[in-house]
């Protein structure tokens, strides 16, 4: 009879743990028919001996040499004829009842591959073992400033180790379909298993599991995780007898995963990465051995380097044009560098010295519409400032508080800075998880660092930056079902540029009324914390302000808004009251056609769902009456996302970089009168015209979920 299950359990060196899995694994099966299968990759601890004597019923198959774990897997699945193989660990120990859960969940759904279990310390507690997402080959760019050197030594931590575990228990929690799982415990159907030719015999160590699971997931079958089925995992038995080999073979099979899954470009990224972190490694422990003189650590040293040059002789597609792309990011890092040094030393913050003062004097409960206050403060602050009364909601301004408790020049310093860690954030966020080609990281470098609406914030000290950041948030925990991460960063942009609300409706109206509803309350709930702070009063003076627009910015020359566009071109004909209901209505008009593109529902984590996030987004100074150069900041977004994505074709292309030179470019007709009013004035528009294409290049993909 047909066995349920084929065990294989590959084994080196490792008598004791081998002993105590094949034990586990009896008490495992509860009822199905098991067959056995252990391969031994030429031990010398008498594990072949231990085996014969003590679990005589084991198929026990003998390798001279070490042929590796796949090679390994494969030769024992090979050997057995059960309806699923068990790949396990030889530390791995199965708790009661644990083969028979996952065997249940995987015979009861055709369309899974494969189930992994939960994988567990000696003490109980979890070991992270699944995963949402395939690496990607900048998945370890952070590993060359010891990320995970770093993460290691929290965990031993307890308290730290908690903390740091909080995400992973939670999504560890509970059954559900996974991208991939360690192969320590895994069991697979072997008809997918067989599909696929099973383990890659290229990967003597390490990733050979992620690239099974690719496989079987490119081939069709989900995988699944169960925890219900616990495994006690004791962490590389095997590995730490031969630990400078065992990091050779991470290291190279990294290199031969991404040059295989990323044809072209992944495995130069790999290497070239990997290759950075060794010299880094063996350098760092270099001179912490000859600080303490110690051999442990000259011989880590020592294995790194060696590690190192075993990489960079690794064959693998070299990335085109490498070092072109290298030479021109490194310029466009120093030339954006310079900008902000530049900045730092010679600007006046004119908006953040209005931030600044104006936050100083609503906390002194002063009257933030008198027209002379920005002056006065200007003056006693010895700063100068940026003339307009109290432009933002008043919460703002309370939360600009803790700025002033600095002086002015080292807290515009501190702004400064946090606006270039905001961008960070933004840029990691955005790379999160995406295999970009490193000619596409460049050109989105080279559209951030030489952004002229970038440039004008920083030297304004805007906040726009801080608006870019939080709508990235938005749309990050929108797309990840983190709704309560996506609503307080848009509820809290209402209290920055109340325009940004748009976004907010956008969401409901695509069907992400959740998200949509908690962020109108976290913006209720900052407007409850702003009137108990300055009181009702300075609210209801700010909405009369915002809502009589003083007349000249209407027409103003630095205001690319259509709305300005439109007065601009028709106030000497036919008057300004006669052209504002036409610029209402062309308002109105722009945002009817952004919502009938958005017509449909597309899936948060789909193209479609990004491209409608960003046309919400790229809408707000096409229906805004005002929109300064510097709000065009929070375009990077849009921008970004089209750049990223990886299916444009060469005229949406040509189009991007269009939108991109048009909005992102320094230049400016606004110092000719001529240009000022009627048909010249359409000179004006170059900004304007760079964010309708963007808009139209969205409107294609957030419409493809449209009925």
């Amino acid at each position: 009879m047909t066995p349920d299950v084929t065990a294989v359990v590959v084994s080196w060196n490792t008598r004791e743990h081998l002993a105590r899995c094949l034990s586990a694994l009896e008490g495992a099966a509860d009822g199905l028919r098991v067959e056995t299968v252990v391969v031994d990759n030429g031990s010398s601890d008498g594990s072949q001996a231990m085996v014969a004597s003590k679990f005589p019923r084991v198929r026990l198959i003998q390798s001279a040499d070490n042929l590796g774990f796949g090679r390994a897997c494969n030769l024992g699945a090979a050997a057995g004829t059960g309806r699923a193989i068990l790949i396990l660990n030889s530390d791995c120990e199965l708790e009661p009842g644990a083969l028979a859960t996952l065997r249940g969940v995987l015979h009861a759904d055709a369309a899974l591959g494969a189930v992994f279990a939960r994988l567990v310390n000696a003490d109980g507690t979890l070991q992270p073992s699944v995963h949402d997402a395939l690496p990607t080959p900048w998945t370890h760019a952070a590993d060359v400033l010891f990320r995970s050197s770093l993460t290691h030594a929290l965990y031993r931590r307890p308290v730290l180790k908690s903390l740091l575990l909080r995400g992973a228990l939670r999504r560890h929690a509970a059954a559900h379909d996974v991208a991939w799982g360690g192969a320590a415990c895994l069991l697979v159907r072997r008809k997918a298993f067989e599909t696929v030719d099973g383990f890659d015999p290229r990967f003597f160590m390490y990733m050979e599991d992620v690239d099974l699971c690719a496989r079987l997931g490119e081939a069709g079958f989900r995988l699944r995780y169960v925890p219900d089925a616990v495994a006690v995992h004791h962490w590389g038995a095997s590995a730490a007898r031969s630990a400078a080999r065992m990091l050779r073979e991470a290291y190279l099979s990294r290199v031969a995963y991404f040059d295989k899954h990323f044809p072209g470009w992944g495995g130069g990224v790999a290497g070239a990465l990997a290759s950075i972190e060794l010299a880094v490694r063996a350098a760092t422990l270099g001179v912490a051995a000859r600080v303490t003189g110690s051999a442990a650590l000259d011989a880590r040293a020592r294995a790194s380097e060696a590690c190192r040059a075993d990489v960079a002789r690794a064959p693998r597609a070299r990335v085109p044009a490498a070092t072109a792309l290298a030479v021109i990011a490194a310029l466009l890092v120093a030339a954006y560098a310079a900008t902000v040094a530049h900045i730092a030393a010679d600007s006046g913050f004119i908006d953040f010295a209005h931030y600044y003062a104006l936050a100083m004097h609503v906390a002194g409960g002063g009257d933030v519409f008198d027209p002379a206050v920005t002056a006065r403060l200007g003056q006693e602050l010895g700063v100068r400032a940026a003339g307009a009364p109290l432009m933002y909601p008043p919460l703002f301004y309370v939360a600009m508080r803790p700025w002033t408790w600095l002086p002015f020049r080292g807290a515009a310093l501190a702004w400064l800075a946090l606006g270039q860690g905001l961008l960070l954030a933004t840029a990691a966020l955005l790379l999160r998880r995406r295999a970009v080609e490193p000619a596409r990281l460049v050109a989105l470098l080279a559209m951030t660092a030489l952004f002229q609406p970038l440039v004008e914030t920083l030297h304004l000290g805007q906040a726009n930056v801080l608006v870019l950041a939080l709508m990235t948030v938005g749309w990050w925990g929108a797309r990840n079902a983190r709704p309560w991460l996506a609503a307080v960063a848009l509820g809290l942009a209402l209290h920055v540029k109340p325009q940004f609300g748009l976004p907010i409706v956008a969401l409901a109206w695509i069907g992400q009324r959740g998200i949509a509803y908690r962020a109108a309350a976290v913006a209720a709930a900052g407007l409850g914390a702003g009137a108990v702070t300055v009181g009702p009063a300075a609210y209801l003076d700010w909405a009369r302000h915002v809502l009589t627009m003083p007349t000249y910015l209407h027409a103003w020359t630095l205001n690319i808004a259509p709305h300005a566009a439109l007065h601009r071109l028709l106030d000497g004909a036919l008057g300004a009251r006669v052209v504002e209901p036409l610029a209402l209505g062309a308002s109105a008009a722009i945002l009817t056609g952004i919502a009938y593109a958005l017509r449909g529902r597309p899936a948060p984590g789909t193209a479609a769902f990004d491209r409608a996030f960003g046309l919400a987004v790229a809408a707000v100074p096409l229906v805004a009456p005002i929109a300064e150069e510097h709000h065009l900041v929070v375009l990077l977004l849009p921008l970004a996302l089209l750049v990223l994505a990886a299916d444009a074709t060469p005229r949406a292309g040509v189009a991007l970089m269009a939108a991109a030179v048009l909005i992102g470019a320094r230049y400016s007709l606004d110092r000719y009168p001529a240009l000022h009013a009627g048909v010249p004035s359409l000179l004006l528009t170059g900004k304007l015209a760079g964010v309708a294409v963007l808009a139209w290049l969205l409107v294609p993909r957030a419409r493809e979920a449209a009925p």
